[in-house]
């Protein structure tokens, strides 16, 4: 599986950390940090973009300000070289040396440096190197340093130029700040220099603030991992594949059993990624799949055919600021391939009249609400061969 690592992050923290397709489509949340970075955190790359071409990531910080970048997930076919580690300079000047052979001493005349460079005239206030690493047969391992001794042996064809004499400040090339390891893998550097402001511009969002609603996505396959791990918690609540429902006659007990699920820790290995959808703050236009977009009520979400093979249990949460303190009553849904032609349901009452104040780290921290059919079934859904669509249909007060 690819991975993406978030060599160096500053802004006011926590951050949260999000991937989607170029368009803004499909933003899949991978999870937040409150720490200092470095050192690196890594998060893996969600299946449904295993093929994509370029994705984006997007990092808002506890500040509201957030900041996107495309990453290039086409890479040359590896050989055995080093894979280096990414930093952040803020006013680069990098040199790019690339040779023959693996070499582990520094020249200053380049042979190879690639055509494409960027300039932004910016300057960042939240700045961050990521990059993307797929792992075929090997374990992704990845040691960053400080210490500028990289070479590379690129197998695809550049043509030869002489030191360029601009000064790039966003180039596609690894900087001269990393320390490589033996693991056959390939990177992508992206140094940007973006000032992100509370007014973001660049954003699918019409609001300041990005708001989203989350999908937990539990196959029936894995009912026995989810089941031992919240027995192991101490909570009385299996999952739902179990044939069992959060404890919603105890506030205090719900709160337990929903911080327990929320944080489970398949959602990241072996169960799909928690998957997110955007909340609009007020009314009008069309969202990406040409449905009406309405205030509180999140826009057109679709869940890939084979992102979970065979019955699985889906339930969307949502922190109630973003409904605007009111309860997401229905939500629509549709098993046959159209955004277009969803089928409302109403969600469970007992379930969604209960909050939980989520306080780790899957999610971003706040108050919840659960929405599900349970006990009844239509979010009980066999996903193999089909593409599902949800969307957000009526917010009461």
């Amino acid at each position: 599986m690819a991975f993406i690592q978030i060599s160096s992050v500053s802004g006011t923290p926590p951050y949260q950390f999000y991937v989607s397709d170029v368009f803004g489509n499909n933003k899949t949340y991978l999870g937040n940090f409150s720490g200092a970075i470095p050192p690196a955190q890594y998060f893996n790359l969600p299946t449904i973009f295993s093929t994509a071409e370029n994705v984006m990531l997007t990092i808002v910080d506890g500040s509201g300000c957030e900041k996107f970048e495309i990453l290039s997930c086409l890479l040359p076919q590896p050989t055995p070289t080093p894979t280096p580690s990414f930093g952040f300079t803020q006013t680069p000047t990098p040199t790019r040396t690339s040779t023959p052979t693996i070499t582990r001493t520094q020249t200053t005349t380049p042979t190879n440096t690639p055509s494409h460079t960027t300039t932004p005239s910016v300057t960042p206030s939240i700045s961050l190197t990521p990059s993307i690493t797929p792992s075929n047969t090997v374990t992704p391992g990845v040691t960053p340093t400080n210490t500028p001794s990289p070479s590379v042996t690129p197998t695809i064809t550049q043509t030869s130029t002489t030191t360029p004499t601009n000064t790039p400040t966003l180039t596609n090339t690894p900087t001269n700040t990393s320390t490589v390891t033996n693991t056959p893998t390939s990177s992508v550097t992206l140094t940007p220099s973006i000032t992100p402001t509370n007014t973001p511009t660049n954003t699918p969002s019409p609001s300041t603030v990005v708001s989203f609603a989350y999908l937990f996505i539990e196959p029936f396959s894995g009912s026995a991992q989810i089941g031992n791990y919240m027995n192991q918690k101490g909570s009385g609540f299996y999952g739902f594949t179990n044939g069992f429902g959060p404890d919603t006659g105890n506030p205090i007990q719900f709160n337990v059993d929903m911080n327990e699920y929320v944080s489970f820790t398949g959602w990241t290995n072996n169960f799909p990624a928690v998957r997110s959808q955007q909340i609009p703050m007020v009314s009008g236009g069309l969202d990406s799949y040409g449905n009406a977009q309405f205030a509180y009520n999140f826009t057109t979400h679709r869940v890939p055919a084979g992102t979970v093979e065979g019955l699985a249990w889906y339930t969307w949460i949502i922190s109630t600021g973003n409904t605007n303190g009111g309860i997401q009553r229905s939500i629509g849904y549709t098993i046959d391939g159209s955004p277009n032609s969803t089928i409302n349901v109403f969600m469970d009452s007992t379930i969604y009249t209960q909050t939980f104040n989520y306080t780790g780290s899957t999610i971003p921290t706040g108050t919840y609400r659960v929405y599900t059919t349970w006990a009844s079934t239509p979010f009980q859904i066999d996903n193999s061969d089909v593409d599902i669509f949800f969307k957000g249909d009526t917010i009461t007060y």
